[in-house]
């Protein structure tokens, strides 16, 4: 399941360049070898100069984890970037 998931963000890592990826949410609580099998699903197919500064995280927002991120976009939208 990880190395799917991994293999999904690949495309988006390729896509953005993010120099950061924080898994959270329901995946926050997830097994330590997910969250590598994941990794190993992103490093194997994102391409490495996008990877090179890449970090994956987990972060520890729990189930609240989509009403801070809904809450920080609105500041951004109303502060006006």
């Amino acid at each position: 399941m990880g190395l799917k998931l991994g293999t999904v963000l690949a495309g988006f890592i390729d896509l953005l360049n993010p120099q950061k990826l924080l898994v959270g949410g329901a995946l926050s609580n997830i097994d330590p070898r997910l969250l590598a099998s994941i990794q190993q699903g992103i490093y194997g197919r994102a391409m490495p100069l996008m990877t090179r500064n890449l970090m994956v995280e987990r972060i520890s927002l729990g189930a609240e984890a989509g009403v801070f991120g809904a809450a920080t976009l609105a500041f951004i939208k109303v502060l006006g970037d």
